[in-house]
């Protein structure tokens, strides 16, 4: 008799309309900050509930964690405190529960890599020219 588990995956399906607007978003994220990066951002995250002021915190936090894609030379993961910022302003949305939401699950699946692959860089203190390597794929994007 065999006892069939579901399939584990290390993958997941993400649409790729979503995928797009992603990869243009952070793509023009690795050139630039601040204003240009937040109007592209704000149409990624139409539709999504967030309030006024809690939106420019999600769009900050995103800016912010390009940090290594805009920083020219070796980005040093072991002597940065980029994830400990990212809390910081995450904390700021999590102290005001009306405003909590789930993010869609593609979202998340893509944040939980990002992330793993940040910390898994700081973990081994890995220096990496992130700017350059993401520069040769930038125009695929």
């Amino acid at each position: 008799m065999d006892d069939a588990k579901p399939k584990q995956r290390a993958s997941a399906a993400v649409p790729s309309s979503r995928l797009s607007r992603m990869a243009s978003l952070t793509g023009l994220a690795g050139r630039v900050a601040g204003n240009l990066v937040a109007d592209g951002s704000r149409h990624w995250i139409k539709g999504q509930r967030h309030d006024a002021a809690n939106r420019q915190v999600v769009l900050d936090i995103f800016v912010e964690a390009t940090e290594p894609l805009r920083t020219p030379g070796d980005y040093d993961f072991g002597r940065s405190d980029l994830a400990q910022r990212i809390h910081q302003r995450g904390m700021a949305i999590s102290s005001t529960p009306e405003a909590w939401h789930t993010p869609p699950a593609d979202v998340l699946f893509l944040h939980r890599k990002m992330g793993g692959l940040f910390m898994l860089a700081a973990q081994l203190g890995a220096c990496v020219d992130v700017h350059a390597i993401f520069s040769r794929y930038r125009e695929l994007l």
